[in-house]
């Protein structure tokens, strides 16, 4: 092989590389292609020892250098997510592949051609890469990855003339690459929000991120605006970009259409200015709230919080004291507050019959009034009902203006824009690798767009209600300028700690970037928790935990995501350097378990390959839909069933249940219980397209594939199953009549012919029959009597287990997450018993109990309280309030239905 790198490596380097590309050559496709994407990593990443000590190589691939992004990187590094864009575009052809045959051609195709850039590179061409750089670039332009033939010849012609007028697609880049950035931050910002306003508003005295969060959407919505203005300026009168220009001036330029895709992004920034406008009116009272409670907080900000009450503020405040009675019979504190009323309405009426011209915005109370005026708004209630209306009220907006469904619409533009953004990445870094004057014209116009930028930045700052953060946060990549010396600053840029054994060591750095954490503001953290993640140890989760160190749900999650990627890695590395026990590692799952209800199953993979299990924890670290996809593929066409079987399963729970195309290949599998869990699957994602092919699995062999396919085409609305039901009741296998039972127990409620077959089975002596037709029979009563349990707990994963669980049980289940929607809940549909949680915030649950037990409509409810707290005095305070069974949590499912089973 030939070299023709810029800088050649000696000797040993050069045919390690060269036996490395022979050898995976001659193992083929099928044993090659796996080991070639993990060869890669280690190569670029210098983990090969002749790689690492040749000086040459070191000096091009892994030294760190300013990338064109002006972020210190490795060219290795940039290589290694060059490739990973290049195996996405075949990770798509194999899930698009029609059936087994088909992947063999495919799978060649990209073993080809991924072994063929590794080579080419190495000898300084680059034109694989350009070529399939170019494919995916289209792909996400026209959003269409059929177009071939003449067709794709004109636009790749024309999208060549686009990439060699070097100045335009580089700005093009930058500013997509900042649209972008920016893009996912403000969709970050709306995942990291409370469920409630309330919440949100806890976390705002105690944190101050929500408002600053919003305020921060408000300039990120007009920056996106400008930004789209400048691409489609820039992208005017190139063919190839047609598609973009479309999509940019519909969704993010348009404003006032009818049409529910144009005009999103004025809609977004409309309703963030509303919700920082309800948020700032509604903080106020939550305030109030903290006050009188005499929380650490409130003293510390009392003072403050008075001052910046404004004149229309403390107007409604004193509208809060008027007492409206009927029958006139006020009590002492009433009558107190009516006079409070008065006196200090008389005050506001006065001032502004004195000052007729002018608009009144400062408060004219002194300190000492206010103290008053707040220690008088003591009902917490009014309060509350104050900080409802104002939630009520953005709710509305939200349904009426549909920013749920159109943040979703947005979404999938978003993930194209993303794609594209990373295939101009590569392919100006990759391009780059030969032509060293397009990196530094790459620096020169980013140093231009970076001043431009200010400039956008001011003038959105200024349209701001309120003061913000600067637009472009400094570990977003672009910088404010400075003075014409941006240039200079970045080459001087070097992380605090310059001990070169760090640069050596990764554990080392991890753990002083570990220690550093809880001395850091909440600002500065997010960046050293991404980095954890993947490169953080066990020795490290003692400074990443506890949780209840982070003062925001969002860097609470960051956290949480990042402990997870750590134990998920030791494991990933325990597949392949066996170190840990089982019991070792069945703790180290129940960990994360704990962590993330999702990866339950984890602790149920049917997996014996250490290979298999490997691949498993890449797809759970990584979290990348397309790795994900085609390693996926790989999985569901392994020899072992209960690889293929549990294949399934991570496909339906990973990923939401999105994949049906990947569950469908596996209809036909020969083994039943791959078949079994494809049909559950499938039933979950609810698509009845797919009915009349479940139906074809009624009369299955396999007992639990039949029982799964029975169930599945009844809740798509096929009724003839009673033949099918027959057959297996009166089958000479046991686990066939046991699961005949079972698919009655699931659909035979309200329906007398489906139960009249259950007398089939009453004589049944067989231990799996009796112990199914027990289990049915409670669910069809259950189910037909409309058992109601109302669960309440502010932990809503719990809470919406538990309502899976007891509504699979036969069971009603409706779920609260705070005590005043349990009220109203139970206000709305009387329930037959209560699970009721004593720490919730808004209302907690001894508040609840009492107003439940003197509610006449509810008093006879039965109330099983549940908490942590392991107290004698507080279970004698719920029994003397009516409380009429206690749970001490953690509590496991069977013991929740016991108690359920002694109250009704």
């Amino acid at each position: 092989m030939e070299f023709g790198l810029r800088v050649n490596p000696g000797l040993e380097a050069r045919e390690f590389l060269e036996n490395k590309i022979n050898s995976l050559r001659e193992m083929g496709p099928q044993e090659g292609l796996p080991k070639l994407s993990e060869d890669i990593r280690l190569i670029f990443n210098g983990r090969f020892d002749k790689l690492q000590k040749d000086t040459r190589f070191k000096q091009v691939f892994l030294n760190p250098r300013i990338n064109i992004r002006l972020e210190k990187t490795s060219l290795g590094e940039t290589l290694i997510g060059a490739f990973a864009i290049l195996e996405s575009l075949f990770s798509d052809k194999l899930s698009g592949a029609a059936g087994k045959e088909d992947r063999p051609a495919v799978e060649a195709e990209f073993f080809e051609a991924e072994l063929n850039a590794l080579e080419k590179l190495f000898a300084g061409d680059i034109n694989t890469f350009d070529h399939y750089f170019i494919l995916m670039f289209l792909r996400y332009t026209y959003q269409d990855h059929r177009v071939e033939g003449q067709k794709l010849d004109l636009i790749k012609q024309r999208f060549k003339g686009f990439v060699s007028e070097e100045d335009t697609l580089l700005k093009f880049f930058f500013y997509l690459d900042l649209f972008n950035t920016l893009n996912i931050e403000r969709s970050s910002i709306d995942q990291a929000k409370k469920v409630s306003l309330s919440q949100q508003l806890e976390d705002e005295i105690n944190s101050g991120e929500p408002v600053k969060n919003l305020k921060r959407q408000v300039v990120i919505c007009r920056m996106l605006k400008a930004l789209a203005r400048k691409l489609v300026e820039i992208s005017e009168g190139h063919n190839p970009l047609d598609e973009v220009r479309r999509v940019l001036d519909e969704v993010y330029l348009a404003d006032g259409s009818e049409n529910v895709i144009k005009g999103m992004l004025e809609k977004f920034k409309i309703y963030y200015e509303l919700e920082l406008q309800v948020t700032l009116e509604a903080l106020v009272y939550k305030r109030i709230i903290f006050m009188n409670a005499g929380a650490k907080a409130a003293k510390a900000n009392r003072k403050q919080w008075l001052q910046e009450l404004d004149f229309s503020t403390v107007e409604s405040l004193i509208g809060l004291l008027d007492v409206k009675d009927p029958t006139g019979r006020l009590t002492r504190e009433q009558e107190t507050q009516k006079e409070l009323f008065e006196k200090y309405s008389k005050l506001l009426e006065d001032y502004k019959n004195s000052h007729p011209e002018e608009e009144t915005k400062e408060n004219i109370l002194d300190e000492g009034q206010l103290n008053l005026l707040i220690l008088r708004l003591s009902n917490v209630g009014q309060l509350e009902d104050q900080i409802s209306r104002a939630a009520d009220k953005l709710e509305a907006y939200r349904k009426k203006n549909s920013i749920d469904y159109q943040n979703n619409v947005i979404r999938v533009y978003n993930e194209n824009i993303k794609r594209l953004t990373q295939c101009l990445y590569f392919f100006i870094e990759v391009s780059a690798f030969k032509r060293v004057a397009l990196e530094q014209r790459a620096k020169q116009i980013v140093e231009t767009i970076k001043q431009e930028i200010a400039q956008l930045q001011e003038s959105n700052r200024g349209e701001s209600p309120a003061d913000v953060a600067a637009v472009v946060p400094e570990e977003e990549g672009v910088k404010e300028p400075d003075n014409g010396q941006a240039e200079e600053t970045s080459e001087k840029e070097e992380p605090e700690n310059t001990d070169p054994d760090l640069e050596k060591d990764p554990d080392k750095r991890a753990e002083l970037l570990a220690m550093e954490l809880k001395k850091l503001p909440d600002a500065s953290k997010i960046k050293p928790l991404k980095e954890l993640a993947y490169t953080g140890g066990l020795d490290t989760l003692k400074y990443i935990l506890p949780l209840s160190q982070y003062s925001s749900e969002f860097l609470r999650n960051m956290a949480r995501n990042a402990v997870i990627k750590i134990v998920l890695r030791l494991l990933k590395e325990n597949e392949e350097h066996p170190i840990l026990e089982i019991q070792q590692k069945q703790k180290l799952i129940d960990f994360v378990v704990g962590l993330d209800k999702k990866y339950t199953y984890l602790k149920d993979m049917e997996l014996s390959s250490p290979k298999t299990t490997h691949k498993i924890l890449d797809i759970l670290i990584r979290e990348d839909k397309d790795f994900t996809a085609r390693t996926l593929s790989e999985i569901i066409v392994d020899e072992d069933d209960k690889v293929r079987a549990t294949a399934v399963k991570l496909i339906a729970d990973m990923l939401k249940q999105n994949e049906s195309s990947l569950l469908m290949k596996m209809l036909n599998d020969p083994d039943g219980r791959v078949r079994a869990n494809v049909i559950e699957s499938l039933e979950a994602v609810g698509n009845r397209n797919v009915l009349g092919i479940l139906v074809k699995f009624k009369f299955d062999k396999d007992n639990r594939a039949r029982a799964n396919a029975l169930k599945a085409v009844w809740k798509f609305g096929h009724s003839e199953i009673v033949d099918s039901l027959t057959e297996m009741l009166v089958s000479q296998d046991s686990k066939m009549r046991a699961s005949g039972v079972w698919v009655i127990g699931e659909i035979g409620h309200s329906q007398p012919n489906l139960k009249a077959l259950l007398e089939a089975v009453k004589s049944d002596k067989e231990p799996l029959v009796v112990d199914n037709l027990q289990r049915a029979m409670r669910k069809i009563s259950r189910r037909e009597e409309g058992l109601q349990v109302l669960v309440v707990d502010d932990d809503i994963k719990f809470c919406q287990d538990l309502c899976r669980k007891l509504k699979n049980d036969g069971y009603r289940a409706t779920a609260a997450f705070n005590g005043k929607l349990a009220l109203s809940s139970a206000g709305k549909q009387l329930p037959d018993i209560v699970l009721l949680d004593l720490r919730m915030p808004v209302m907690n649950g001894v508040e609840a109990l009492k107003a439940l037990k003197e509610d006449e409509k509810t008093r006879e409810v039965p109330v099983i309280v549940m908490s942590d707290l392991n107290s004698s005095v507080l279970l004698k305070e719920v029994s003397r309030i009516g409380a009429e069974d206690y749970l001490l949590k953690p509590c496991s499912y069977d013991q929740v239905v016991v108690k359920l089973g002694a109250y009704i």
